[in-house]
């Protein structure tokens, strides 16, 4: 014949499978809100239990009642005064002063903390700076039972692991949109470097085609204006060289009027040139 207790235990270990279970399947800190709120109470019968996940500057609260589980995320000057002396000490405690009880349930009613009787607390270090606080709120008739405590133990190591789970994947999650957004930022700064440099060879490859238009063009105009300058010219070197030759009278009525008629046709000949020069390369 099953016994009392036995039947019990057997309930209770039927529940923590159930909750280990469906804790497996979790991926969200929101999935795992429904799931203590589902599973919880068939675990602990008290008024109100709250799991603390901490791990370095990340808090994350879940406070299950009878009818519901909040989730917070919080910062650690935003714990209850009890998860505080635990994070300080790391020594279990209970407390069974109303007035200090009731220091620990803030923003609840006035009606549900005249139920509670007593809270007990423990702070389950799992490594540096992380790891899951307790807090158990009992109510007259229905105090705390130390056989529920192995239980606790390995409802929190659960706890622990799938919380630990889901904040890395969501840290990586983040990090790999960090990333993402990192490497567009950086493939649009590439395309606008690229437009950059084409546009920038586009603009080289024009002027040197310009330029060498315009070198080009200046080569043949001093190839076809050449003999335009010299041959004035070669008329006034002509000229000159005879001055010693002819009298002052010679130089006066023969040489002076054709330096002066070949001078004129030097400066009009440069003056072409100099146009043709301008013209072309303005026409360019």
């Amino acid at each position: 014949m099953v016994t009392k207790e036995e039947f019990r235990y057997r309930l209770i270990y039927e529940s923590l499978s159930r909750f280990s279970s469906n804790l497996s399947r979790t991926s969200t800190f929101e999935d795992l809100r429904s799931c203590l709120q589902r599973d919880i109470k068939y675990l602990f019968d008290y008024p109100l239990i709250r799991f603390t996940f901490y791990k370095s500057d990340q808090v994350i609260s879940y406070a299950i009642s009878s009818t519901r589980c909040e989730l917070d995320r919080i910062h650690m000057e935003d714990l209850w005064p009890l998860e505080k002396r635990l994070i300080k000490t790391e020594v279990p405690m209970v407390m069974d002063v109303l007035s200090e009880v009731k220091q620990n349930l803030p923003g609840y009613e006035e009606s549900f903390k005249d139920r509670i009787v007593s809270v007990w607390g423990w702070n389950f270090n799992f490594g540096k700076q992380q790891g899951v606080l307790v807090s158990v709120f009992t109510e007259s008739g229905k105090p705390f039972r130390y056989t529920d405590l192995p239980v606790l133990k390995i409802t929190v190591e659960n706890f622990f692991a799938k919380n630990l789970n889901i904040s890395l994947f969501s840290e990586i999650f983040k990090q790999k949109k960090e990333l993402e957004e990192a490497l567009q930022l950086l493939k649009e700064k590439s395309d606008e470097i690229g437009l950059l440099v084409n546009s920038q060879e586009k603009i080289i490859v024009e002027r040197t085609s310009e330029l060498l238009h315009k070198n080009t063009k200046l080569v043949e105009l001093s190839r076809m204006n050449a003999h335009t300058i010299r041959e004035p010219l070669s008329r006034i070197q002509g000229l000159t060289s005879m001055l010693y030759m002819l009298t002052v009278e010679e130089i006066q009525n023969e040489i002076v009027p054709s330096l002066l008629e070949s001078s004129t046709d030097l400066d009009t000949a440069v003056h072409l040139v100099i146009g043709l020069i301008e013209n072309e390369i303005g026409a360019v």
